[in-house]
């Protein structure tokens, strides 16, 4: 199935942070990491269908990224290959989607947007929505906060978490007093 998915006639591009560390290290990944002057290589990859043991051979560029904040190596990989496609461009492009990867990340773990109490199609992206507005007006009162006492993000500022819990709190104070009767 992999093979057949690798021969297909239409193109898909992705970009990929490989593990680099521990006992599931790739031996393309090693091989790539033990030529430590090379900061992008090119290697052809061999697949083998299981159920018909024909071998199919595509190529991966492998490029080294900086370190993690433990300072271990990341490692990228890709199927965009050639001169048009820079390390550095590449290297931009994945900084670009780990700022959506790291949002996505927040809102499941704040707020366990995984788990929906809505089983049709609608009703999900309802849930969705309304999660992103909680993170919207968190993000507002959160901002507003800050400006109101002087704060300077660099210094000590509320923290996003308890934020959101003050805006749910307060939601409906904040939209219509008649609901609750506070202002």
């Amino acid at each position: 199935m992999l093979l057949s998915a690798l021969k297909t006639k239409a193109v898909q591009f992705y970009l990929h942070r490989v593990i680099t560390s521990g006992g599931k290290v790739s031996l393309y990944v090693q091989q790539f990491l033990k030529s430590k002057k090379k900061k992008t290589e090119t290697l052809t990859i061999s697949v083998i269908d299981e159920a018909t043991g024909k071998e199919d051979k595509f190529p991966i560029r492998f490029i080294r990224g900086p370190k993690d904040s433990e300072g271990k190596p990341i490692v990228f990989t890709t199927k965009l290959i050639g001169e048009r496609y820079t390390r550095r461009s590449l290297l931009k492009l994945y900084l670009e989607r780990w700022t959506v990867e790291t949002l996505y990340g927040w809102v499941k773990t704040r707020l366990n947007v995984e788990h929906f109490h809505a089983r049709s199609y609608n009703g999900v992206m309802q849930e969705i929505f309304a999660n992103l507005l909680v993170i919207s007006m968190t993000a507002l009162v959160w901002a507003t906060t800050i400006c109101f006492f002087g704060r300077k993000p660099s210094k000590i500022v509320p923290g996003f978490k308890n934020t959101v819990e003050v805006v749910r709190r307060h939601f409906f104070d904040a939209i219509d007093t008649k609901i609750t009767g506070r202002c």
